[in-house]
């Protein structure tokens, strides 16, 4: 195991000490924040393609934390974090139906608007931390996961930046 897979492992066994519970309370809370933030009219990014990129790509990262907090709620086995495959697709497709919620929330918000593509960025988001966590827990290489990770949500980011730039008039881009 290298170095760097140790600490890694470290950090998530140090994660995984967090009492499901609280986990659980977490989780509602940070769902409870973004359905606030997406009340309001939308931020402007004042960054022209670029902020725009970057504020989609923030949904990976919005949806990545709340994998994590969904993740850290998980039944332990024998007092360990552990976390199957099968859980992560779980966490991944609850993910992607709260994104899907809230983009339907936010298509009723005067100044916002609903998008598949930024549901698509937030299930790249639950699914990149979901499977850096399963190789954190296990001891493997973490690096080439999470580069993989980002490229995934940028190509997200991308298509719900650009699509509708394409697509001009397309109501679900």
């Amino acid at each position: 195991m290298r170095r760097g897979a140790g600490m890694a492992q470290a950090l998530a066994a140090r994660l995984g000490l967090l009492p499901g519970w609280l986990a659980v309370l977490l989780a509602f809370g940070w769902y409870a924040l973004v359905w606030r933030l997406s009340s309001g009219p939308a931020p402007s990014t004042g960054g022209g393609l670029g902020g725009d990129l970057l504020a989609n790509f923030l949904h990976a990262v919005v949806y990545g934390f709340l994998a994590l907090l969904c993740l850290l709620a998980l039944p332990r086995r024998r007092g360990a974090w552990t976390v199957e495959a099968r859980w992560v697709l779980g966490v991944v497709a609850l993910c992607a139906v709260l994104g899907l919620v809230d983009e339907w929330h936010q298509h009723h918000v005067p100044g916002r608007d609903a998008s598949l593509p930024d549901i698509l960025t937030d299930a790249a988001g639950a699914l990149g931390t979901g499977w850096c966590v399963r190789a954190a827990l296990a001891g493997s290489a973490l690096f080439p996961r999470i580069a993989a990770s980002l490229v995934a949500c940028a190509v997200c980011a991308a298509l719900a930046t650009f699509l509708p730039l394409w697509l001009p008039g397309t109501w679900w881009l």
